[in-house]
Formats: C-alpha cells, sequence, structure tokens
C-alpha cells in the first residue's frame, strides 16, 4: 500500500489516530492496549498490500520471536542463527533471478514482496542483535514480550521512517511513558 493513496489517506490512517485516542480514553493510557491497537492496525496495513505481504510479515514476526525466546532461555549465540535466516529471507526476495541462475534454472522468476521488506529484515536483525547485546530489558510476561516485539516489528508508519531505530529507541512502545493522544498521532 502506498502511504499517498485514498485508502490510506481516508481510511487507514484517519482510522488509526481515531482510534488510538480512542484506546487512549478507553484504557486509561494502557501501553498494552496501545500496542495491541497499532498491531492490529499494521496488520490491517500489510493486508491491504496484499496476503502475501501479511503473511511474510507475520512469518518474519513469529520467527524472529521464536529465535529470539530460544536465544534468551539457551545461549545468546543462538540469535545468530536467526540473523542468518534474516539474511536468506532478504536474499530470495530482493535476488530471486540471482538465486535461480545460481541454481540453474533459466526460468524467469517474479517474486512480489512487501512494502519496506528490507527495512522490517533489518529491525528484525537489529532485534536479534538487541537481544545478544543484551541490550533488551526483560519484560513482565512472555506474552507482553512478543507484544513489544510485534509493535516494534509491524509498526507500520516506521518504513517510511529512514533511519534504523534499535527496540530499545522505540521507547513509547517499550512503556514507561506517560503518552497523551498527541505523541501518539506523531508516533502513527
Amino acid at each position: 500500500m502506498n502511504f499517498s493513496s485514498v485508502t490510506f489517506l481516508f481510511f487507514l490512517f484517519p482510522a488509526s489516530v481515531a482510534g488510538y485516542a480512542l484506546t487512549n480514553l478507553l484504557f486509561r493510557r494502557s501501553i498494552t492496549a496501545q500496542n495491541i491497537f497499532l498491531c492490529l492496525m499494521s496488520l490491517v496495513f500489510y493486508r491491504m498490500a496484499g496476503w502475501q505481504a501479511l503473511l511474510v510479515v507475520l512469518g518474519l514476526t513469529f520467527g524472529n520471536y521464536l529465535v529470539g525466546y530460544i536465544a534468551r532461555m539457551t545461549r545468546r549465540t543462538f540469535a545468530y542463527v536467526g540473523i542468518a535466516l534474516d539474511v536468506l529471507v532478504l536474499a530470495v526476495f530482493k535476488y530471486p533471478q540471482a538465486i535461480a541462475a545460481a541454481l540453474g534454472s533459466a526460468e524467469p522468476i517474479t517474486a512480489l514482496y512487501p512494502l519496506g521488506i528490507s527495512f522490517i529484515i533489518f529491525h528484525c536483525i537489529s532485534y536479534l542483535a538487541d537481544l545478544f547485546r543484551e541490550d533488551c530489558r526483560p519484560t513482565k510476561s512472555e506474552a507482553h514480550e512478543f507484544l513489544l516485539v510485534a509493535t516494534y516489528l509491524l509498526f507500520f508508519p516506521k518504513i517510511a521512517q529512514g533511519p534504523h531505530r534499535p527496540l530499545r529507541g522505540h521507547a513509547p512502545v517499550a512503556g514507561g511513558a506517560d503518552l497523551h493522544p498527541g505523541p501518539g498521532v506523531r508516533r502513527v
């Protein structure tokens, strides 16, 4: 989905801003409720780009969370496995012709990849690197940890933000801030 499309400008963006403000009012500025709402709106955004885009970002989110969970529970070096898998996924989506040629296939391959796939995968790698360096603080529960990771990876406005931000730089999502609708609108 294009950020200048009619659907985004007149449906998704206003619904995101209004829904975020309503979530703030109904749930008394609960960071968890805000993150759930932002994840849902991000999923709607990726779904509007197509089922393939939604499945890819969901697969990346669940896969990286799972690798991160294993890395936190066993050894941090397991994060290298996740980084290698992320680079492989990026290569498959960005360079299908080169991979097909290397495998000896003469058939043309067209791969449809989601908007911002490189940026999303770089965020996945950043999340795993933060885990490896222990830059992430433990959260209350695994459900809360998954929600934090999902919001960090799926948050749709960030694919056009420019420079990469690490997980700890996504502070309002991580909690601890008293968010009012004004800063929330700036987040969206």
